[in-house]
């Protein structure tokens, strides 16, 4: 199945909820679950937030389904954009802004204490990096590099320019990039 198909079975899905049909908002939610969840735990790094935040943007995606306009967006960005917008609800009600990626546990075959030990420590320094970043720059980077959305798809979730898009991308990536040669000029990791 191609890429437009999938977006005319969403809409079918969409449709059929509409009128009822609660087995095809159920086949989006199977469809979407996980993605919705991963996109939501790499925001908040929290399991249990990110579960229960998953369940209010199928929630609030099923009460709102009469407002989604397939001529607008696809049926992902506009779940996504509910997503996106629950997580900064939930930042702004907590006044936290949690680490972007979790460490990855799983190690290499192979992999000596040692490298284990770098690989580790390169990965916390780079997540507390991406927490130095603004909310919306860390938002951006997301969706683009873990959802390949394009540009014009984030902008519609974000609610901003495709240029805007393209500024918070470039300025995040300037900035990571400033942190890590200043880690390097100073000799740390």
């Amino acid at each position: 199945m191609n890429e437009k198909d999938h977006f005319k079975e969403d809409d079918k899905w969409v449709q059929q909820a509409l009128r009822g049909e609660m087995d095809a908002f159920d086949s989006l939610v199977r469809k979407y679950m996980n993605r919705v969840y991963f996109l939501l735990f790499r925001m908040i790094r929290n399991p249990q937030d990110a579960e229960d935040l998953t369940q209010e943007c199928f929630v609030k995606a099923y009460h709102h389904l009469q407002d989604y306009d397939a001529k607008r967006s696809k049926f992902s960005t506009w779940l996504m954009k509910i997503a996106v917008n629950l997580c900064i609800d939930e930042f702004r009600r907590n006044k936290k802004v949690p680490m972007l990626h979790v460490v990855e546990e799983l190690t290499h075959e192979h992999e000596t204490p040692e490298s284990l030990y770098l690989r580790k420590e390169t990965y916390e320094n780079y997540a507390y990096k991406l927490d130095q970043l603004p909310a919306n720059y860390r938002t951006a980077l997301l969706l683009r590099f873990y959802e390949n959305m394009s540009y014009q798809e984030i902008a519609d979730v974000m609610g901003i320019s495709t240029t805007s898009v393209r500024n918070m991308l470039y300025q995040a990536r300037q900035r990571l990039r400033k942190s890590q040669e200043e880690v390097q000029a100073y000799g740390m990791s």
